[in-house]
């Protein structure tokens, strides 16, 4: 399905997968507050990227977005990545705000995608 495709239901092309996507890493990160607090290990956010720039946040923001609708399932260590990228991201450009982010998302999606396909093409020839 490329990012021009659109479903019956009107649904914009991979609107779900972000949206999957996010409640994951809000499931994820409820679901391994014990652990982290039975082990004293920090939160996938604490691990770094909470200090990135908010550019940096936006770019692996897009990277994971993409490769989530590319390939659907990402592995464990990436998905937590994403996932503390991914709110961070929210958290500081969009004050937490859901509906705020995923409208922006709408808005940029095809564009981002658009350039990701490209530099990955352009990488792939040299």
């Amino acid at each position: 399905m490329s990012c021009d495709d659109s479903n019956k239901a009107g649904v914009l092309p991979g609107a779900r997968t972000f949206v999957l996507a996010l409640g994951a890493a809000l499931a994820f990160s409820g679901s391994d507050l014990n652990a982290q607090e039975q082990t004293n290990e920090p939160h996938p956010a604490e691990t770094g990227v909470a200090h990135h720039t908010l550019a940096d946040l936006e770019k692996a923001f897009w990277v994971c977005d993409h490769a989530a609708t590319i390939h659907g399932v990402l592995d464990m260590g990436t998905a937590v990545a994403c996932a503390a990228a991914t709110r961070d991201f929210r958290q500081r450009k969009f004050n937490g705000d859901f509906n705020a982010m995923l409208s922006w998302w709408q808005r940029n999606k095809a564009r981002q995608h658009q350039l990701l396909d490209f530099r990955y093409r352009a990488a792939s020839h040299r």
